[in-house]
């Protein structure tokens, strides 16, 4: 369930998915090679910054959970629209499997502002996945929980060409997590993380598209 479609939005309030399965928080779609459109979680310069708690998702049917959503792939894995997402404030994925950011598609991005936190303490969570030659970009602060007891964490994926400008703290620990996963040509741009705690910072290899779902 999308709880938040939009074209051009700011959001201030706090939202809580930590109990549902698939659910999406803000989405952002325009036509293929529009730029008019924007979400934004948070304000720059605000006291207070608003948080998105991420819950679990349904893998195997392909229903992600995720807290901010850029673009738009069909069942067949056809992209459909492109979509622009920012975030000054938190985003908590605690659920199993569930995305912090996402972006798909030429023309779509993702950006953790500085000031912004996108926190992982779920099993096998993503803090950013990019796929489809979008672009993310982290000035912020993207890293596990302060007690770590999951593993399968990966801090960014940057798939199909996707790539990933990491410009300030991405902060991955624990064995069996890994900073940032590129896969079938994905880049990175910016800042390797360093392993850390047993942690892997950079892992190459190839794998199956991750969002095929339809936004319901």
């Amino acid at each position: 369930m999308v709880f938040m479609l939009v074209e051009k939005s700011l959001t201030l309030a706090d939202m809580d998915f930590s109990a549902g399965v698939g659910n999406v928080g803000i989405l952002n779609v325009r036509d293929i090679g529009s730029t008019t459109s924007k979400a934004v979680n948070g304000q720059l310069g605000a006291a207070s910054q608003p948080t998105i708690t991420v819950g679990k998702s349904d893998v195997i049917n392909e229903n992600y959970s995720i807290g901010m959503a850029a673009g738009y792939l069909d069942k067949d894995g056809v992209l459909k629209q492109t979509g622009h997402v920012e975030n000054y404030g938190k985003i908590d994925v605690v659920g199993e499997g569930g995305i912090g950011m996402y972006a798909a598609g030429s023309g779509s991005m993702a950006i953790n502002h500085v000031g912004a936190e996108i926190n992982l303490s779920g099993q096998d969570s993503i803090g950013m996945y990019l796929t489809e030659s979008a672009i993310g970009e982290n000035y912020g602060t993207i890293r596990t929980a302060q007690i770590i007891q999951k593993d399968g964490i990966v801090g960014v994926v940057a798939n199909n060409n996707a790539v990933i400008k990491t410009m300030e703290l991405l902060e991955i620990k624990g064995e069996g997590n890994t900073g940032i996963l590129l896969a079938n040509g994905g880049d990175n741009k910016g800042n390797d993380p360093v392993n850390l705690d047993g942690a892997e910072g950079v892992v190459r290899k190839r794998i199956e598209p991750t969002g095929k779902n339809q936004w319901s």
